[in-house]
């Protein structure tokens, strides 16, 4: 084992990561704190989810079928909704609150406080500025991030067919890491 510790509890063990079972953290991965992730989770490798702040209002939120990418950097208080996938390598800052069905670029960085509709996209390496709005059903992209087209019910669909397929992926990632009998 490489004696790295994947879920951190806070406060003499009294603040620790809600993880539902058929959640997937890889092992490369560290989940801090104040966080919950549901049913059909998989954080990749070397994600850092901070939920770090003592508050349990500043929960860090995550639904069902939702993939966090690798290298991906999560805030405290960041609530991310169903059926949704954080390419590698983004940052999403404290507060920010991200709809269901929603791709997030690789690299795409989220500012402090922005919302985010449901099914939206962005492009690799968006900056969205902090407290920004996006709207439901845009594609968006540059620094700072706009509206650059349409994202279509199909292409939506598609999203939450790869979403699953991600997270399956993290249940065999997760069986090769039983221990042998």
């Amino acid at each position: 084992m490489s004696g790295l510790r994947t879920l951190v509890s806070l406060v003499r063990d009294r603040v620790r990561p809600f993880v539902m079972p058929n959640a997937h953290v890889s092992p490369s991965a560290t989940v801090i704190g104040n966080v919950a992730l549901a049913d059909h989770v998989f954080i990749m490798p070397n994600a850092v989810l901070r939920g770090d702040h003592l508050d349990p209002e500043r929960l860090i939120r995550l639904g069902g079928y939702t993939v966090v990418g690798e290298n991906t950097v999560v805030s405290a208080a960041v609530q991310l909704g169903s059926w949704c996938v954080v390419g590698a390598g983004c940052g999403l800052g404290t507060g920010v609150q991200v709809g269901n069905r929603v791709a997030l670029g690789d690299g795409t960085v989220v500012g402090e406080g922005a919302q985010l509709a449901d099914e939206l996209c962005t492009e690799p390496r968006t900056v969205i500025p902090p407290g920004a709005l996006l709207e439901s059903g845009g594609r968006y992209g540059g620094n700072p991030a706009q509206r650059i087209g349409d994202w279509s019910e199909r292409e939506v669909q598609q999203h939450c067919k790869r979403a699953e397929d991600i997270c399956a992926l993290g249940s065999w990632h997760a069986y090769e890491f039983l221990p042998l009998e």
